[in-house]
């Protein structure tokens, strides 16, 4: 009985979240994620869960790309 509430406990200890930034040739669903001049987020064990690419057809071109991140705390 322990282990398995040590596990539901552990499995409700996550952080989750998204962002929107350009995107990235080299992104890939599962990779690590730094994220650096975030406050308290900085350093943290991120993961890259999906990330979803928009196409953007502006005078620049290119696409954003947002990242589904989750980590254990």
């Amino acid at each position: 009985m322990k282990s398995k509430a040590e596990a539901t406990a552990l499995a409700r200890a996550t952080i989750t979240g998204s962002l929107t930034i350009e995107g990235d040739p080299a992104a890939m669903a599962g990779a690590p994620v730094q994220l650096i001049g975030f406050g308290g987020w900085s350093g943290r064990d991120l993961v890259a869960q999906t990330i979803t690419h928009e196409f953007t057809f502006d005078e620049q071109g290119g696409w954003l790309m947002t990242p589904e991140l989750a980590a254990k705390t």
